[in-house]
């Protein structure tokens, strides 16, 4: 499991899906969008992938929310669950399905370009870890280092140091670095191998 052994996803599976319930006896299609996600990050936490894909699909056909690009972690939230989506399809093999959901949550973003630079490079990083999942390292370290670039140039612009959320935008920018240096290392392996 990916480091969340501690939690009691039964539980909160079990108060979820209650939740879910309760959202569709009332009618709100906002909350059961947010319910079928939170039930597919219960499933995907668990790498238990096709549940994850079944809802992070019931919730990206209900999601209806509008894009707030004005602060990165309230973007649209179909960008979050397409991203994680494209995760759980490299997980099971469908390389197709995960790139056509990166590239519609590079769509998405690409709406409020200018308003959310740093979407775009979370974008970035995330192509290119789907890329380095996939195993073409050509690709992941062409798209890690433009992610890297958008994210220097946010910081050259002193936009990351004023950001409220810049314990989020350093932690995506290091992660960015950390899945390079790994491209980079597989890249050299293979080129010692051949």
């Amino acid at each position: 499991m990916l480091g969340h052994q501690k939690y009691d996803f039964d539980m909160g599976i079990k108060y979820i899906s209650q939740g879910l319930e309760l959202a569709q006896k009332l009618k709100l299609a906002d909350e059961e969008a947010i319910a079928f996600q939170y039930l597919g990050s219960a499933y995907f936490l668990q790498e238990n992938w096709k549940p994850a894909i079944k809802y992070y699909e019931k919730a990206i056909a209900l999601d209806k929310r509008s894009i707030d690009a004005s602060n990165f972690l309230n973007w649209n939230p179909k960008v979050n669950l397409l991203q994680s989506l494209a995760i759980a399809h490299v997980a099971t093999g469908n390389l197709n399905k995960a790139f056509q959901n990166q590239r519609d949550s590079e769509s998405l973003l690409a709406k409020n370009a200018n308003s959310n630079p740093h979407g775009l490079a979370i974008s970035r990083s995330q192509a290119g870890f789907l890329y380095f999942l996939a195993k073409d390292t050509r690709k992941a370290e062409k798209l890690l280092s433009e992610a890297i670039d958008k994210y220097d140039s946010i910081l050259d612009g002193g936009v990351g140091k004023q950001d409220p959320n810049r314990v989020s935008f350093f932690n995506s920018y290091f992660i960015t670095y950390q899945t390079l240096a790994e491209v980079l290392a597989l890249t050299a392996n293979e080129k010692n191998l051949v």
